[in-house]
């Protein structure tokens, strides 16, 4: 029996786009006297940083408070966010693979991103939501994943049936939400497994179709 997949759908921070160097986010924790882990706590999970994830603060107030917390002056703040994001990476090579399955299947983008991020991301990309029939960011819907209405959007967007989709994040809470809201799902840990595991999947649906 086939897995039926006609949609795959993407997380991008911590899957397509990830820190690739640590050593410029670990300079900054050391300088404020916190851990790596602070800073990322703070900067992603804080409770400004989910308000800006749905969208109800600018990334600028959220930065602020980053500041206040860290007691960072304002002319100090623009110089350590462009230090914070020094170290990322957009994956082209698991890019370039999204893009070979465009003709074949839906492929869409669903993160949980401060407003701006589309705009942000194409300034410094141009290509990078070209392999894409549908992007949603958190922040311009009102909704984060884990929340079942976030897959759901997606998923109109595509006009694809939850059991007919394929989620793939790094997040173990974005997986069981998915999974709770009916998609298939793949846990994404590198870039050669996520590849591989996909692959089998769509390859033993195509054996089938042949069986059947």
């Amino acid at each position: 029996m086939g897995t039926g997949i006609q949609a795959i759908i993407w997380d991008m921070g911590g899957v397509l786009m990830r820190t690739e160097n640590r050593q410029p986010r670990n300079e900054l924790a050391q300088s404020v006297d916190i851990s790596y882990e602070e800073l990322d706590q703070l900067v992603f999970a804080s409770a400004s940083a989910l308000q800006a994830e749905i969208g109800a603060i600018e990334d600028k107030e959220h930065w602020q408070n980053v500041a206040s917390v860290l007691s960072l002056s304002s002319t100090d703040l623009p110089q350590f966010i462009e230090k914070f994001w020094s170290g990322d990476e957009l994956d082209l090579q698991l890019l370039g693979w999204i893009s070979s399955l465009r003709n074949l299947y839906k492929i869409g983008l669903l993160s949980n991103a401060w407003k701006g991020t589309r705009a942000t991301l194409l300034s410094k990309y141009p290509q990078f939501l070209d392999p894409f029939h549908a992007a949603i960011f958190s922040a311009e819907v009102g909704i984060r994943k884990p929340a079942a209405q976030i897959f759901s959007l997606i998923l109109e967007k595509l006009n694809v049936e939850a059991d007919k989709a394929l989620f793939v994040d790094d997040f173990a809470a974005n997986i069981d939400g998915a999974h709770a809201a009916g998609l298939q799902v793949v846990q994404f840990l590198n870039r050669e497994q996520v590849i591989k595991e996909i692959s089998a999947l769509l390859q033993g649906e195509q054996h089938a179709k042949m069986a059947g």
